[in-house]
Parts: structure tokens; C-alpha cells; sequence
């Protein structure tokens, strides 16, 4: 079925598109429906001819690394030269002095809160999971799934890694207890915790320890008020960067 388009202003607009913008993106918002397309306009007219130029010096580009290509067909291939060449039709750049870059009105999701993202093979329902885990910052998931820990055969497949989930463990321990350790015990000899009144508390058997800076625990998943067996999730927070932790 052909796209069937609708005037707005100058521009040309998809009607799915225009329903979509219309009565679903803007919705509960306060930008109008005409603020929004003349705006969109204006952003068109500023940036669509820089496009063109970017545009047209990529493919002049392209050809000129084409035409050497051509040209050196079949000789020993000199990366020295390569390079040189790369530069002179300025492809690559000689690299300048060190500089600083000073932003503002920078989402807090993108200037203060960690999102590490992964790339994977929805095919691969282990790795699948592991991105979804690491978005969320599950500090085991994250390391079972990284070279952070040395990688095996058994590690890389779909198949759990008994060894390398001990591994794990440790390493995330150890990494509690250099940078959220506890007043008088490692987290190596834990055996539960719970939440008390909004502050984390971490028993060994019948004795409760504490946070040596109670400030790096800033939430948690579920409501914790009775002490609890390990299968919950705490929330530490490293200057600007939140773990969440799963201790079992």
C-alpha cells in the first residue's frame, strides 16, 4: 500500500507519522502541535544543506581512496604511506593539543547516572540477559559476563560456569569491601541483611555491622524492614556511580 503524505507548513509529513506526532509523542506535554512542525521545519531548512555538504565531501572522499586503491593494485602495501595519504586529503587528522569541553542542560541519565550498555545476539538468551542486567548494573551479572574476570570455554558459551560464578562472587566481594566496606567485617563473611529504618544493615550469624559510610547506601529493591536471607537487592553508590548488588 502506498505512503500516503499530508501538508504541513512546507513540509511534506508521512500520515502515520503525523498521527504518531499528533496524538501520541506530544500528548501531556506543552509543546503544541504547530510549535512542534514549524520547528521541525526550521531545524530542516538550518541543517539540510550542511547535510548536502557533508554529504558531498564523504563521497569525494570515497572516490579518492577508491582511485589509490586502483592505482596501487597488486604492489606491497605500505601502511606509512597509506597514511600519508590519508592525511593529505584529510581523512585522517594530526592530532592537536589537549582541550577541555564544558557542557550544560545535560540530561542526568547521560551526565551523572552510569548506564553501561552491551551489544548482543538476541539469539543468545545468556547474552540477551546479561545486556539487560548490566543496563540495570547487577555488579555479578556484569562481571560474569565481561573480560574483567579471565574468560574460559565453558564462559563464553550459554552453558553456566559453575567455577567462573565462584569467581564472580569473590571479585565482587572484594570490590565491596575496597569501596563500600563494612565497620568490621568483609563481605566475604556475610550471611544476611536487611534494611532498618532506611539504612543497610549486614549480619554476620547474630551481629550487625554497619556501613563504614552509611551515605554510599541509597536504596533498595523491595521494602526490607525484617532481616533477610540473600535474595534481595541493595543499591550502593560509588561518587556518581550506582551498583546494584545481588548477595546470595
Amino acid at each position: 500500500m502506498q505512503e500516503k503524505y499530508i501538508k504541513i507548513n512546507n513540509l511534506q509529513v508521512s500520515e502515520k507519522l503525523s498521527n504518531f506526532v499528533n496524538d501520541e509523542l506530544l500528548k501531556n506535554t506543552n509543546v503544541s502541535s504547530e510549535n512542534f512542525w514549524s520547528g521541525l521545519e526550521k531545524t530542516l531548512d538550518e541543517l539540510a544543506p550542511k547535510n548536502k555538504e557533508l554529504i558531498k565531501f564523504r563521497e569525494d572522499l570515497q572516490k579518492k581512496i577508491d582511485d589509490w586503491h586502483i592505482k596501487n593494485k597488486g604492489k606491497e602495501f605500505n601502511l606509512d604511506e597509506y597514511k600519508k595519504f590519508l592525511l593529505e586529503i584529510g581523512y585522517l587528522k594530526n592530532e592537536g593539543p589537549n582541550f577541555k569541553i564544558e557542557t550544560e542542560n545535560v540530561d542526568e541519565e547521560i551526565a551523572s547516572i552510569a548506564g553501561p550498555q552491551l551489544v548482543v545476539p538476541i539469539m543468545n538468551a545468556r547474552y540477551a540477559l546479561n545486556a539487560a542486567n548490566a543496563r540495570w548494573m547487577s555488579l555479578y551479572d556484569s562481571l560474569y559476563g565481561t573480560d574483567v574476570i579471565e574468560q574460559s570455554e565453558d564462559s563464553v558459551s550459554e552453558r553456566y560456569d559453575p567455577l567462573r560464578g565462584e569467581m564472580v562472587i569473590k571479585y565482587g566481594r572484594d570490590f565491596l569491601d575496597k569501596y563500600f566496606p563494612l565497620a568490621g567485617l568483609s563481605w566475604n563473611k556475610i550471611t544476611s541483611f536487611a534494611v532498618k529504618y532506611g539504612k543497610l544493615k549486614v549480619l554476620k550469624g547474630a551481629d550487625i555491622f554497619d556501613l563504614e559510610d552509611e551515605n554510599k547506601f541509597v536504596g533498595q529493591q523491595a521494602q526490607l524492614e525484617q532481616y533477610s536471607h540473600f535474595q534481595e537487592f541493595c543499591y550502593l553508590s560509588m561518587d556518581i556511580i550506582i551498583c546494584r548488588v545481588q548477595i546470595y
